[in-house]
């Protein structure tokens, strides 16, 4: 990897590694996709329309209604305003707009990741080793960062908004915080994590406060935003919590503790559940690490980990990982001192277990 880097032309040689990288994992996507049209006689479209992206694809074609208000509006809203009008020039489906959406907002948050780390080498925000790109376009549900799904649009408005905390840009902070909370509920840690962060800079209490009051102010403002317009449109500000309450939850601490021990009977123990738990305990260990380092980005990540098991399972581990992108880079920063053959025997097996995912839902199997 060090060689292809220095080969690239030194102005592009920030971006050599995540370009490569992403590039490499498209094309295995791409081959998932192709092998199972050949084998299952299922077309690219239908392939790209699993799960989540049906929903946003139908929230942006015809707005809220029963079972969909449990979505957050920030990228059925995207869906609409960016993708839907290509529907028709171009013949796609819009989960397949969608889709090419979200492979242009992916490519710009790792554009932003590598200025950043290109301009501030030390920054929390740089990913420290080629590895750390690695982890992250292959982490196990990054399919989802090509398809009609939040996490490329909420990847890029947390990096912007930790960028601008770093920087202590206050506005910038608020107004890309109150993006994250308005795409998924981690962003209501984003906001938290870039308050505090805007909060650590030297000075009294009240410059403190008055520092992170605009994350604060404009988060609260958007989910306020966001309870009122269901008020107005389906007569109850909490019309997203009645829409999940099919979604398993836990009722108890029992349930909790169920899920962290792998002992729910809701959770059997097959290859998926079985990987999924192992990635949800492997991510709190990547947590502990980076907060060494950046406990404002290790705090967010906690924060994320810590609602899994308030589902009883750790079912959706991969996709709440998959834009964890703290983790992934401080994964690159240990693997980076480790031997040869111990590096590029993970590789193989991230690269696999990748392929294995992406397969399960271009099946319409659940995978994330």
């Amino acid at each position: 990897m060090k060689r292809l880097l220095d080969a690239a032309p030194l102005a592009w040689r920030p971006f050599a590694a995540p370009v490569a990288l992403t590039l490499g994992v498209w094309g295995l996507h791409l081959g998932v996709l192709l092998h199972t049209r050949w084998t299952r006689g299922l077309s690219l479209e239908a392939q790209l329309a699993r799960w989540d992206a049906l929903h946003y694809a139908d929230i942006a074609a015809r707005g809220y209604e029963g079972v969909t208000w449990a979505f957050y509006p920030l990228w059925p809203g995207a869906l609409a305003a960016l993708a839907r009008p290509l529907t028709g020039p171009t013949g796609l489906a819009l989960e397949t707009c969608g889709a090419l959406l979200a492979v242009g907002l992916f490519t710009a948050a790792v554009a932003v990741l590598a200025h950043t780390a290109s301009r501030a080498p030390t920054s929390a925000l740089a990913p420290g080793s080629p590895w750390g790109w690695f982890f992250l376009v292959a982490s196990p549900a990054s399919w989802v960062f090509h398809t009609a799904h939040t996490e490329a649009l909420f990847l890029l408005v947390s990096v912007l908004a930790f960028r601008a905390a770093e920087r202590g840009q206050r506005a910038a902070t608020g107004l890309w915080a109150a993006l994250a909370v308005l795409t998924r509920n981690q962003g209501l840690f984003v906001a938290l994590a870039s308050a505090v962060w805007l909060a650590a800079r030297p000075g009294t209490v009240w410059e403190r406060l008055r520092r992170a009051a605009p994350a604060v102010l404009l988060a609260g403002a958007a989910v306020t935003a966001w309870l009122a317009a269901q008020a107005a449109w389906a007569g109850t500000p909490w019309a997203f919590l009645e829409a999940q309450r099919s979604w398993p939850h836990a009722t108890g601490l029992e349930d909790v503790l169920r899920a962290l021990t792998f002992t729910n009977p809701r959770q059997p123990a097959t290859a998926i559940n079985v990987v999924d738990f192992a990635l949800f305990w492997a991510l709190l260990g990547l947590t502990a690490v980076t907060w060494r380092r950046a406990p404002v980005l290790a705090g967010y990540a906690g924060l994320s980990l810590a609602v899994i098991p308030l589902q009883s399972e750790t079912t959706n581990v991969a996709r709440f990982g998959a834009v964890l992108f703290p983790l992934w880079f401080e994964l690159g920063r240990l693997v980076d001192r480790w031997p040869r053959a111990a590096r590029w025997g993970l590789a193989v097996a991230a690269v696999w277990l990748n392929a294995w995912f992406a397969q399960r839902v271009s099946k319409g199997a659940w995978a994330y």
